[in-house]
């Protein structure tokens, strides 16, 4: 029965991902017509009989396409004049339509609205296209936008319709290459009801007769608080399986669900439990048959054999249990009888004998190893001690985020890893590997910390430290150990980073962007080898929110159950840039070597050493624009340097430039009445959690945030007054917006919060 009910699971799932497939592939083909299409619109705003063709050609060359659309915005075509074009299927074949004329409150649609609001590319939600073609339909639409010297001016709205009905009927001949048991609904984003095959009902509208009901209204009216959860996890975005009592039809479903990504639909198929149930009811009067046949088979052997050996073994039992409680005393029973039971009793006797000895040397074995754990768990906490306690903040310099760990393979081990603060806020580090393990690898390591502390507070450069360590290892060094190090000096303060390589794997540095690369390292010999070897230094420059990631062999060469490496690739793949802090970055590798290793023994010590340079502090530019609006020019180029310095993402550097050219046209405009001698003042202040825009202008109080108009944008465009856009513009994408009156100067703030993650 588990295994069918799998099955029919497995059944629907196969056949979501199938669809989900198939949908979006449909989809893209037509995303990608229309965007075609828009393209040609934008290059070269064809007229009322090249839209015409247009609009022919891109729906006979796609059969899933019902119709399209070339929709001007307001003045768009020609000054004066309004046009938009539909053409769509009928039964004696294309059909063209005047939208101007048949629709004229056409921009109040969904399809036109959205993307001329949003400039975003937009599948509607399922509606009946009342006014044009009277068929249920979705379209996709896209903004497409003229560059004009005053910046993008939306030219046209370009979509694509595609018919519900003939879907429908694509989608259930899909599905039926799975069985004639499977059914299939797909939402839209808003839970819409675009297919239809899984209920047993018309498709019902909302109240305003044009959208489908959503499936979680529709299951809520019907008392069906399951069904509405399953809708609301479709909407979400959720994939998953599950099972419940049907909506419209008494019997329990197998139902698995996929979000259909391109265009925020989803897709659920259905596997009715009936057609299944004779399978299920024969499979399991077969297993009762059989379960009775080796119940009764299985009793008849336990008769005939039950009495010849129960006695014997109720003796040895008693036997067993007094053994466990007192095993040199316990008295064992003589089995006469020649066969298992008696060679039972025989080996009971002799587990007697060796238990007792056993007990002898395990108690000396414990004690033995109680007494070397102890000594190496001290040792252990003595190792550890002598490496440099980090805060918990990582705040070690200013201007530097620092974090390291070391992971013994065995309880003590030989790598190392010391951070020293030096005078003027420098930072001193070293990260070394001694060439054994276990308890002289140990000692090797303690005396090159100590020396290391010892040398390394006098200032000196990271080679002429390399070359003091090198000489003092050199000698009495009977067991030919040696040490591979990496040290280097931090200067937060300009990024500079010098350093020194004895032998030791070269670093690997994570900018801000995620990108990471190894550095160049000198060559250089490993300490302890001979009192000769010099140590040549190079230099780099941190740039802040850079991580220079330092760590030992174990990292790389850390192998799983089938001996594969880490490996230097994987480590140079791994986001280190995307780690909010250098301790989040050092457990990030850990756990990525620990879980590529999985259960594979820890071969070698592990150490892992991050610094990230930080910002610290406010940075502050000013820019005076002084002009009418040929100024605006300047004041973008200077932004734009302004943020490319800082690092900010396209995204938000977009909208900061949009605010600033809003703010400085209204300013030009109403305050200062296009004087050209008129001045204003633009702040940019960099903050570590915030940007923030700060305009002043000289001109007439006034409040755009009390005072401006706030449009209406359900009227068209044609009836609005003419105002108020770019201050709700503004608000919109504010984190926070004030206005204040100070010294004669209206003072306008715009506060943007940086993306965190």
């Amino acid at each position: 029965r588990q295994n069918l009910e799998r099955d029919a699971g497995q059944k629907a799932e196969f056949a979501a991902r199938a669809l989900v497939n198939d949908i979006s592939a449909l989809v893209r083909g037509i995303e990608q017509a229309t965007r075609t299409l828009g393209s040609v619109v934008r290059h070269i705003r064809p007229d009322p009989d090249q839209s015409r063709a247009l609009l022919s050609s891109l729906i006979e060359a796609d059969s899933a396409i019902f119709g399209a659309a070339i929709a001007y915005a307001p003045e768009a075509f020609i000054a004066g004049t309004d046009f938009a074009a539909y053409m769509y299927r009928t039964d004696s074949g294309l059909q063209y339509i005047d939208v101007v004329a048949q629709e004229p409150e056409f921009r109040n649609k969904p399809w036109y609205k959205v993307p001329a609001l949003t400039g975003k590319v937009t599948w509607s939600e399922p509606y009946l296209d009342v006014d044009l073609s009277g068929v249920d339909i979705v379209t996709f639409s896209i903004p497409v936008y003229e560059d004009l010297d005053a910046g993008p001016r939306l030219l046209a709205v370009v979509t694509a319709d595609v018919a519900l009905g003939s879907q429908r009927e694509r989608i259930k001949k899909k599905s039926e290459e799975f069985g004639d048991d499977i059914r299939v609904t797909i939402l839209s984003r808003e839970g819409r009801i675009i297919s239809v095959d899984a209920l047993d009902t018309q498709l019902s509208r909302d109240v305003t007769g044009v959208y489908t009901i959503p499936l979680a209204e529709y299951a809520a009216e019907r008392g069906r608080e399951d069904v509405r959860v399953l809708a609301e996890r479709m909407m979400q975005g959720e994939h998953g399986s599950t099972t419940l009592v049907g909506l419209d039809r008494e019997s329990r479903q197998w139902i698995h669900f996929r979000p259909l990504a391109a265009t925020g639909w989803s897709v659920a198929v259905i596997v009715e439990e009936a057609q299944h149930l004779e399978a299920i009811e024969a499979s399991e009067l077969r297993e009762i048959a059989l379960f009775a046949l080796n119940l009764f088979l299985v009793a008849l052997v336990v008769v005939t054999l039950a009495r010849r050996i129960t006695s014997p073994l109720r003796l040895l039992a008693t036997a067993a249990r007094e053994i466990g409680r007192n095993p040199l005393e316990a008295k064992v029973p003589a089995i006469t009888t020649r066969d298992e039971v008696g060679d039972l009793g025989d080996a009971l006797r002799r587990m007697q004998v060796d238990i007792g000895q056993y007990v002898d040397e395990l108690k000396a074995t414990v004690d033995a190893k109680q007494r070397l754990e102890g000594e190496l768990s001290a040792a252990r906490q003595i190792q550890m001690a002598m490496l440099p306690q980090l805060p918990e903040d990582g705040q070690l310099a200013d201007g530097c985020d620092v974090a390291a760990t070391l992971i013994p393979a065995k309880a003590v081990g030989g790598d190392l890893f010391d951070l020293i603060p030096l005078a003027n806020g420098r930072l001193l580090f070293l990260v070394g590997d001694v060439s054994d393990k276990g308890a002289a690898a140990a000692l090797f390591m303690a005396k090159t910390v100590a020396l290391a502390n010892l040398l390394g507070r006098d200032g000196v450069e990271p080679a002429q430290l390399l070359g003091r360590l090198n000489q003092e290892l050199c000698r009495d060094n009977d067991a030919c150990m040696f040490v591979t190090a990496l040290c280097g000096v931090l200067d937060p303060a300009s990024g500079e980073v010098t350093y020194a390589n004895a032998g030791h794997n070269p670093p690997v540095r994570f900018g801000r962007d995620g990108r990471a690369a190894y550095i160049d390292v000198p060559p250089g010999t490993m300490l302890g080898v001979f009192e000769e070897a010099t140590y040549r230094e190079m230099q780099l420059e941190l740039h802040p929110g850079e991580t220079l990631l330092l760590y030992t062999d174990g990292v790389t060469e850390a192998t799983n159950i089938e001996l594969e490496l880490f490996g230097d690739d994987r480590l140079e793949a791994f986001p280190g840039g995307l780690f909010p802090s250098s301790l989040a970055l050092v457990k990030g590798v850990i756990e990525a070597v620990e879980a590529f290793a999985g259960e594979a023994e820890q071969a070698d010590d592990i150490t892992v050493l991050a610094l990230r340079r930080t910002e610290s502090g406010r940075v502050e530019k000013v820019y005076e624009m002084r002009g009418g609006i040929e100024a605006l020019a300047g004041v973008q180029v200077w932004l734009e340097a302004c943020l490319n310095e800082a690092s900010i993402d396209d995204d938000l550097a977009g909208e900061l430039q949009l605010v600033t050219e809003e703010v400085l046209a209204n300013v030009i405009h109403h305050a200062h009445h296009d004087l050209p001698d008129a001045a204003a003042e633009i702040i940019l202040r960099f903050d570590p959690e915030e940007i923030t825009l700060q305009f002043s202008d000289s001109g007439p109080a006034f409040d755009p945030l009390q005072e401006a108009p706030e449009p209406d944008l359900d009227l068209p465009p044609e009836e609005r007054p003419i105002g108020g856009l770019g201050v709700l513009l503004c608000k919109r994408l504010a984190d926070g917006i004030a206005y204040r009156r100070e010294n004669d100067r209206n003072v306008l703030l715009f506060v943007k919060r940086r993306p965190t993650g």
